[in-house]
């Protein structure tokens, strides 16, 4: 093979290698601010549903909802990620956690409270960015689902 050849080569891989780690590193750094600025996810009712909106997204009718609970502790430890995001300021996903089992997780790692909602087929453990927020979502529910 020439030495033409051969730098063209080169110069092609190493590009590629370069396109691939900037756009990783951009949905790196994407994640990461919208855990810094408290929009990693959304949670809404709407028409009869629970709604989390992110990278992940899930809905539950309020009907099915069987158990609601909410706990100032911090976050149970992750014991495994099945699907999801997960950065060190929020949990999105379908997971394992320590004390819980498995659960689908809408959750800002570094907040001490959160919300623990059962249904027949599944657990949900979810917080807001806001304590407060956190505390009008589970009152609004506790009301929704009598």
């Amino acid at each position: 093979m020439e030495k033409t050849t051969k730098r063209i080569i080169l110069a092609f891989i190493v590009g590629i290698i370069t396109l691939y780690c900037s756009v990783y590193g951009f949905i790196l750094y994407d994640s990461h601010i919208k855990g810094v600025k408290g929009n990693a996810y959304e949670i809404k009712i709407q028409n009869d549903y629970l709604m989390f909106l992110g990278d992940m997204s899930s809905s539950i009718k309020l009907e099915d909802i069987t158990s609601i609970q909410f706990y100032e502790n911090n976050i149970p430890r992750r014991n495994s990620i099945k699907i999801g995001t997960e950065t060190n300021i929020f949990l999105v996903g379908k997971t394992s956690l320590e004390g819980i089992g498995n659960c689908t997780a809408y959750l800002y790692k570094d907040k001490p409270y959160y919300i623990q909602l059962l249904t027949n087929k599944t657990t949900f453990i979810f917080n807001l960015f806001d304590k407060e927020d956190t505390l009008g979502l589970f009152n609004e529910l506790k009301i929704l689902i009598r």
